[in-house]
């Protein structure tokens, strides 16, 4: 969702601009070849897996599938290129479960009503695992939660980082 609900004009682009300036710079947009195809208009306005509103000339779909934040790039490629099978989760709350059991094999929801995968996790540091997923995953997006079941069971959760 791109909307702030507590503006009282939606108008969060200019929320951005005035408060953090930094997040709306504007800059390129490149595909896998790192060929320069377009303007972005900072990469706040942007999610991975969005197709509208890219503002470039393709002849076929084409898909934010990454944000290089320290270059300011937006990167866009095919469906295919969409989606990874592995990503790192921080600031864990465990419930059922705690990091000395891992690596722990288990199913990852990584957005609201959506579909579990089969994954396992393995412990990286304290407070951190590596999620690897049993088939490729679109939409994984950091900031977001990723929460950890078995059964119905909810063992714990966490903040995707990477």
């Amino acid at each position: 969702s791109q909307d702030v609900c507590f503006l009282p004009d939606g108008d969060y682009a200019l929320f951005l601009r005035h408060y953090n300036e930094q997040v709306v710079r504007p800059g390129v947009i490149v595909n896998q070849k790192d060929e320069v195809i377009g303007q972005h208009q900072g990469l706040a306005f942007y999610t991975i897996g969005q197709r509208k509103g890219l503002g470039i000339f393709a002849p076929e779909p084409t898909y934010v599938i990454a944000k290089d934040i320290a270059n300011n790039c937006l990167i866009v490629g095919n469906r295919e290129d969409l989606g990874n099978d592995s990503f790192q989760v921080s600031q864990l709350n465990w419930l059922a479960v705690n990091e000395d059991q891992l690596p722990l094999k288990c199913d990852v929801e990584i957005r609201y009503h959506a579909r579990s995968i089969r994954a396992e996790l393995s412990h990286i540091a304290p407070g951190r695992v590596k999620v690897r997923l049993k088939k490729k995953a679109r939409d994984i997006t950091p900031g977001q939660a990723a929460v950890f079941y078995e059964g119905d069971e909810v063992l714990g959760s966490g903040i995707i980082d990477i």
